[in-house]
């Protein structure tokens, strides 16, 4: 597995691999807006996951992961917390807020040490 940090502006490359429903709960709106940056993670040449990162959080809450997604195919394989971890090393920060979550990320979540769930997540399933 490969990861790579992306630019702000980098981050619509990708998104048109992510299937409509998961690109608007996790990334629409308003929350494109204040990424900074991202990380891909790319797995055999093929497009593995993605996580965005804000310096400033969604509500001006600090620093915060905005949205993870992992393609199912690499799903249940460490993509999700490679992709955690390596945010808080780029970001040299350890406690980062995570605050859009579903039922599946919330437990890769819980693995990483220092990760926040906030007080406004409900966790969720995507369909």
């Amino acid at each position: 597995m490969k990861l790579t940090q992306i630019t702000k502006n980098d981050i619509n490359d990708y998104f048109t691999q992510i299937p409509p429903m998961s690109f608007v709960i996790l990334f629409g709106g308003d929350r494109l807006s204040v990424c900074d940056w991202g990380l891909v993670a790319t797995i055999d040449g093929q497009f593995g996951g993605l996580v965005t990162y804000s310096e400033s959080g969604e509500m001006g809450e600090g620093a915060s992961i905005v949205g993870l997604w992992v393609a199912p195919q690499f799903r249940k394989r460490g993509v999700g917390t490679a992709l955690l971890k390596s945010v808080q090393q780029f970001a040299n920060k350890t406690d980062l807020k995570v605050s859009a979550i579903t039922h599946s990320g919330l437990k890769t979540v819980q693995k990483v040490e220092g990760l926040i769930v906030s007080n406004m997540s409900t966790p969720f399933e995507l369909q």
